[in-house]
């Protein structure tokens, strides 16, 4: 999570927002709204309470994590553990290269 809101700060004069999503099928209102009171995330988070997004997104494992571009399309996806570093990594290639995905099923 660190990493994450450190990253976020990063890139909060340019065109990249950070959006994250709690999966509430998995955690309680009360203790999403914790973890975010608790680590001060700077970021807007939504809950997912049914599972939308997660089946949608297709997200077989927490954390996932999404780039996705202006016109809505996923552009790179890493399931697992995300440094810091290989998040900056990836929002540069999607800038420069359209992305790629490090998962093998995106």
């Amino acid at each position: 999570m660190e990493d994450l809101i450190a990253s976020s700060h990063l890139f909060e004069e340019e065109e990249v927002k950070f959006v994250g999503v709690n999966m509430l099928t998995q955690d309680t209102m009360e203790d999403a709204k914790s973890f975010i009171e608790e680590y001060k995330v700077p970021y807007i988070n939504l809950f997912d309470e049914e599972g939308t997004v997660s089946r949608e997104y297709q997200v077989r494992s927490i954390p996932t994590t999404f780039i996705i571009d202006a016109e809505g399309y996923i552009r790179w996806r890493k399931t697992g553990a995300l440094t810091k570093n290989e998040l900056i990594q990836a929002i540069h290639i999607v800038r420069e290269e359209g992305g790629r995905s490090d998962d093998e099923e995106a």
